[in-house]
This record gives C-alpha cells, sequence and structure tokens, in this order.
C-alpha cells in the first residue's frame, strides 16, 4: 500500500515541488504563481505545460540564472524601438 502512495504522480509533485521550494528555486505555492504569470500574460498554457510568451525574458532569466549577468553588463529586458 505505501508503495502505491508513494508512486502516484502528485505525490512525486509534491515531493518535487518542497525539494524544489525549500532551495529556493520554485515558489512553495507553485500552482499559483504560474497561473498569476499566466493571468498576466507572462505565461502562455500548451496542453499540461506552460511555455515563456516572450523568448527574451526566458533568455534573460536563464542567463542570470546561469550567472552570466552582473550588475554592469545587464541588457535592457526591452529594446527600444528604431
Amino acid at each position: 500500500m505505501a508503495y502505491l502512495l508513494l508512486t502516484t504522480a502528485w505525490t512525486t509533485y509534491g515531493l518535487s515541488v518542497a525539494t524544489l521550494a525549500a532551495g529556493r528555486r520554485v515558489p512553495w505555492r507553485l500552482g499559483r504563481f504560474l497561473r498569476d504569470a499566466h493571468r498576466l500574460g507572462l505565461l502562455r498554457q500548451a496542453g499540461g505545460a506552460y511555455q515563456f510568451r516572450h523568448a527574451a525574458l526566458q533568455d534573460r532569466l536563464a542567463r542570470r540564472h546561469r550567472g552570466d549577468l552582473d550588475r554592469q553588463s545587464r541588457p535592457p529586458l526591452r529594446t527600444p524601438p528604431p
């Protein structure tokens, strides 16, 4: 019985979110965060997955996560119109 409980998708999801949230990698209320980001237009939903609506935002967050950006070399999030 315990084996069945530990192998469900919800258990795996809960353990994954708890582990990532404890390490400050995702918010504790991940579902609420994703719904808010979708409502604000930052993410789009494709089936059961969320995708960034803007590739520039995704690239910037990825660079920042990797530590590629420092305070002096941060490019603007939006490019000025020509």
